[in-house]
């Protein structure tokens, strides 16, 4: 899971690696296996899990989210949610706590 949400964190930022592995108190090095290893797993599972919407789903798709929630040309949703961490110290930590006063990252999910 940790793995899932260095590689989920270096993808939603378009940090560094580097800068990922500070943040994280991960060498550099650490990041990119772990970006390199989880990002096979999703290319592995790619025709599996995740399809493209045909043109007559994206159509259906824009209609639905107009008629829930008035948006034109909607066809994906993100909904984010915050996931505990251990209070992670040094110079950086006061990034880390939410408006609800604990640490977290967040991660998003595409719907």
């Amino acid at each position: 899971m940790f793995q899932l949400l260095v590689c989920l964190h270096f993808f939603a930022t378009g940090h560094f690696q580097k800068s990922d592995g500070n943040l994280l108190m991960l060498d550099q090095s650490t990041v990119s296996r772990i970006v390199k290893r989880i990002s096979g797993v999703i290319a592995r599972h790619f025709g599996n899990s995740i399809r493209t919407p045909t043109a007559t789903e994206v159509l259906k798709l824009k209609q639905q989210f107009y008629v829930v929630a008035g948006f034109p040309c909607v066809i994906r949703a993100i909904y984010c949610t915050h996931i505990p961490i251990c209070y992670p110290g040094g110079l950086e930590a006061g990034q880390f706590p939410n408006r609800k006063g604990y640490f977290s990252i967040m991660c998003s999910v595409c719907v």
